[in-house]
């Protein structure tokens, strides 16, 4: 950050203003700063929430409780909460229109999809680490 010692800089939470995700910093004892996070940026292809029974379970109910309305209960996109000029992605069939490495699923869900956000941005939401069990149970429930 310009002119601040790095040492002196601590990330204390990541929220979502106004539709942009910002980390929380605070500098020295000074009161807290906002920068905005780029998304774009981020480079993990791996989830690093590992394939278990545990978070597999964990996604199922994070999806069936905030994604299962548009993508349906067993995620073919057929929700009947969606937009009604709208049909969400089937995310089970062998392509998917917003990438299909882990990461850029991430991204997808934390970002939703512009310009219109018929898919809604969903990070702050809920965690990071739900969004991972969420991928990883969209993985089991497309090999079904």
């Amino acid at each position: 950050m310009r002119g601040v010692d790095d040492d002196a800089v601590r990330v204390a939470e990541l929220h979502l203003v106004e539709g942009r995700l910002v980390a929380l910093v605070g500098v020295g004892t000074g009161l807290p700063w906002m920068y905005p996070v780029d998304l774009t940026a981020l480079t993990v292809q791996d989830n690093p929430v590992a394939t278990s029974e545990e978070s597999v379970a964990a996604g199922r109910t994070t999806y069936i409780r905030f994604c299962a309305s548009c993508h349906g209960t067993r995620g073919f996109g057929d929700g009947s909460g969606a937009f009604s000029d709208t049909k969400p992605a089937n995310l089970v069939d062998d392509e998917w229109d917003h990438g299909s490495t882990d990461a850029e699923i991430f991204k997808t869900i934390a970002e939703g999809v512009p310009p219109e956000y018929a898919m809604e941005e969903w990070l702050g939401r809920i965690s990071e680490e739900d969004i991972w069990n969420v991928i990883n149970y969209l993985r089991t429930l497309a090999e079904q």
